[in-house]
């Protein structure tokens, strides 16, 4: 994504920062101003000559500065987001364990590419109670053990759910 290609929510909050500054001009315009307004934007709005109504786009357009303005704003956004991401890198991540850290991009992407494969590994490998879950005694069990191991502020969650019964 480059300067020229926002979205439609871009588009529509750099409108609505443009009307936050033209509104306190506009409120603050006698009879008269507003008069001259008015017919400049009627004369506008009718049809000109095809080049001169160019010609005055392209004046208005190099005489104005936003691209320089978004241009700045943008790369103090980006200087704001590479400096919190280093001060983060240096504070924190510099005395965490490597080996408990989060998964990097590369691997997600590995991961979501062949979830298949590792789906079916991970139930071959790795013993869940999925078969168990189809059997109504498994339940009743483990829920009767529940009920018979708890004491306290567990005994009185189960009482309410209602559990114990």
């Amino acid at each position: 994504m480059n300067l020229e290609s926002r979205t439609e929510y871009e588009q529509h909050k750099d409108n609505q920062e443009q009307f936050k500054t033209l509104m306190p001009i506009l409120s603050a315009l006698d009879e008269e101003e507003m008069r001259i307004l008015m017919h400049l934007l009627e004369s506008k709005n009718q049809q000109q000559n095809v080049s001169k109504q160019l010609t005055m786009t392209l004046v208005d357009e190099a005489c104005s500065n936003e691209a320089k303005e978004k241009l700045a704003k943008l790369s103090e956004e980006e200087n704001f987001a590479l400096k919190s991401t280093y001060t983060h890198t240096k504070r924190t991540m510099q005395y965490a364990k490597k080996d408990k850290m989060p998964v990097d991009e590369s691997k997600v992407k590995d991961l979501l590419r062949n979830q298949h494969i590792f789906r079916d590994r991970f139930k071959k490998d790795v013993g869940t109670y999925t078969g168990q879950r189809e059997i109504n005694s498994f339940e009743n069990g483990l829920l009767t053990y529940v009920n018979e191991a708890s004491w306290g502020d567990l005994r009185d969650l189960l009482t309410d759910i209602g559990i114990n019964k």
